[in-house]
């Protein structure tokens, strides 16, 4: 809720907010919230290295997940 308010009040770094958002989400193993959040930082910055980052991290679990179904 916190994080929230911020981006309302601090609209210029919700870029930042959304990363965070995704990494707490991404640290609860809730990669859906975690997409959502990378991906809202990304749409107001493509070149944000530390949302593409972590955007990164969602493709190799989500990578090593399907080649273990595959298996």
């Amino acid at each position: 809720a916190k994080m929230n308010e911020a981006i309302q009040k601090d609209p210029a770094n919700s870029k930042v907010y959304y990363n965070n958002l995704g990494i707490i989400y991404n640290k609860l193993k809730n990669t859906e919230k975690a997409r959502f959040n990378f991906t809202k930082a990304l749409e107001l910055d493509p070149n944000y290295a530390d949302a593409n980052f972590m955007m990164g991290f969602i493709y190799l679990d989500e990578s090593d997940a399907l080649s273990k179904i595959l298996r």
